[in-house]
């Protein structure tokens, strides 16, 4: 359906000076953001991109279309709005001085142009996001913003100058200034003449069951594909290419792959298994691999290879799986026969996987290891942190460690030179040790970051704080 813009008459917050209805959700428009809000099975969510500063100084439709809006609201008496017109396209003159915001739509979505005046700089312009949002640049030119394991796309933007009775493209990208706020880089253009600038919403999908279904994690990969993962109570979960739920109403993990549309299911799969199982993280190779880690309840969890552990009556394993751009399983894995519970992934240069997290007991198979014995108690809370490599079929370790006691490891990062990065917290309460080298701050603390462990040669060599 063609987007259609309606004047705010009393059917949305007083803030708003118009409401759209795209493909991707509910579009609200006030002076100095826009807001799309997605409608789940738990609710709604709202993403919302700021202009800062931004101070119009006219709000004006353009491009009346057919039809008109009504609204009808309940309670002791019927309240109505009707007959509110539709427009195609609404302009705020002077957003910024001698730049223009210009809202219209194509195919269902919502598009949105910055009209500069000649000799007007693109510096001017700034897209915020919220502190609960983070934009993140794609290989192909896009933004992904992500908030709570959801997410909405920025196509790559286009510019253009009228020339005549054609145009010229600009070339134009966006420019990340931190991860809460969004610039644009331009290369030549004629400055004596109007550009224009024109970034896309891509969408924001929602998939729905009939059960508590919650995203733990999102990656996308070099084509703009976007890959997440979770975990579900419903056994009704959309399953396209891959694989149906156990015969259980317990807890299963998901893994969901749409197109750089976002209209289309590449692949959507459980990874069925009885017991309680969730996802927890997910991150991509440059093939397109995608790397799912969690925790699972089950003896009978589809791994590939039991060399690293298996469960036995009790289970409580972290796990590796590896599918390949098409939702086949290339390989699956616990980390031991204990519980060694994941809580971040990362991808090195030779497409192998490094996991980080807690362990809670000596199950873990230590090799070229900086710790090799386990210093902690029996207990979630007096655990350990622990960083592994595991090699490029799942079936073992390059290195893996322990990494003090009493805390966990909640995040891992490569640099280009491949030293590998571990945050997380510490528990004061249970004796907790961090191994320091150059420290900051020694003693008690409740967190601990930017430790780094140098490894060549598959040797683990140093380590400092």
């Amino acid at each position: 359906m063609p987007v259609a813009f309606e004047p705010n008459r009393g059917q949305a917050p007083s803030w708003a000076h118009y409401v759209a209805r795209t493909v991707d959700g509910q579009v609200t428009l006030a002076s100095d953001r826009i807001e799309v809000m997605q409608f789940g099975a738990k609710g709604s969510r709202t993403f919302e991109l700021r202009f800062k500063g931004a101070d119009p100084q006219e709000f004006r439709e353009e491009s009346s279309k057919d039809g008109v809006a009504n609204y009808y609201f309940g309670g002791q008496s019927l309240r109505r709005i009707e007959r509110v017109p539709l427009y195609r396209k609404v302009r705020y003159g002077q957003l910024y001085p001698g730049i223009d915001l210009v809202f219209h739509g194509r195919n269902g979505r919502l598009e949105y142009d910055f009209e500069l005046a000649p000799q007007v700089s693109a510096e001017l312009l700034r897209i915020d996001l919220t502190d609960a949002e983070q934009a993140a640049m794609q290989d192909d030119g896009s933004l992904l913003i992500t908030s709570n394991g959801r997410s909405i796309r920025l196509l790559p933007p286009q510019a253009f100058q009228r020339l005549g009775d054609g145009s010229a493209s600009v070339d134009v990208a966006y420019q990340l200034i931190n991860p809460h706020q969004v610039g644009f880089k331009l290369g030549t253009y004629d400055k004596s003449k109007l550009l224009t600038i024109d970034p896309v919403v891509a969408y924001a999908e929602t998939v729905y069951a009939d059960n508590s279904t919650s995203v733990a994690a999102v990656a996308a990969d070099a084509n703009g594909n976007v890959i997440f993962t979770g975990s579900t109570f419903s056994a009704s979960y959309p399953v396209v290419n891959g694989q149906p739920a156990s015969p259980s109403a317990s807890e299963e993990v998901f893994v969901t792959k749409f197109d750089s549309t976002g209209e289309n299911i590449v692949y959507s799969t459980y990874l069925p298994a009885a017991g309680f199982s969730t996802g927890w993280a997910i991150t991509v190779d440059q093939g397109g691999d995608a790397f799912v880690a969690g925790i699972t309840g089950d003896l009978n969890f589809p791994v590939t290879s039991h060399n690293l552990g298996a469960c036995s009556s009790f289970c409580n394993a972290g796990f590796v799986t590896k599918l390949d751009p098409s939702g086949a399983l290339l390989y699956s894995t616990l980390l031991g026969s204990g519980q060694i519970l994941p809580k971040a992934l990362a991808i090195d240069a030779n497409g192998n996987a490094l996991v980080a997290g807690l362990a809670a007991d000596g199950s873990l198979q230590t090799v070229n290891a900086y710790q090799a014995a386990y210093t902690g108690g029996l207990c979630t809370a007096c655990n350990s942190a622990f960083f592994a490599e595991l090699n490029g079929t799942g079936t073992g370790y390059i290195f893996s460690s322990y990494l003090g006691a009493g805390n966990m490891a909640t995040g891992i990062a490569l640099d280009s030179s491949g030293n590998i990065y571990v945050a997380g917290s510490a528990n004061s309460v249970y004796g907790a040790t961090i191994p320091l080298k150059g420290e900051l701050q020694s003693g008690n603390g409740a967190f601990f970051t930017a430790v780094r462990l140098k490894v060549e040669q598959n040797q683990l060599v140093g380590i400092g704080s």
